[in-house]
């Protein structure tokens, strides 16, 4: 997939309105990293959230509420904390994919953003800029 636009595409006065605002520091601007930095956020909310998933195990594996008795009590409970915990590992799982979707959707959008501002510094380069004042609205 090729990103970016063809300057020709633009009618003169569309040129010119974005010459204008362009040279009045009027354009989209993404920071520096901007989209690995909020990746490194995802992630380490994830691998908390991943953390906790590892402590599922542990929930799994109640114990202490008549074992070895016959009392529908007792089972009861650990079947309702089997329960629990599996709804929680389901959860907890879903999370976990959506903190790594995210990492990767910021990650893939700063490289589309600075694939774009190459293919327009590219598409840009060589051309003689002027400024019609009345077309720009700077009387």
């Amino acid at each position: 997939m090729t990103t970016g636009f063809n300057w020709d595409n633009f009618s003169p006065d569309l040129q010119q309105n974005a010459m204008y605002d362009a040279s009045n520091g009027q354009t989209l601007h993404m920071a520096e990293n901007a989209g690995q930095k909020a990746a490194a956020y995802c992630l380490r909310a994830k691998e908390k959230v991943d953390a906790q998933l590892r402590k599922i195990a542990e929930l799994k594996k109640v114990s202490g509420f008549g074992e070895g008795v016959p009392l529908d009590t007792g089972k009861g409970v650990v079947d309702q904390y089997s329960t629990v915990a599996a709804n929680l590992e389901t959860a907890l799982t879903a999370l976990s994919k959506e903190y790594q979707g995210f990492a990767d959707r910021f990650v893939a959008t700063e490289m589309a953003v600075r694939a774009v501002e190459e293919n327009n510094t590219a598409s840009l380069k060589g051309r003689q800029i002027s400024i019609d004042p009345h077309a720009a609205g700077m009387q």
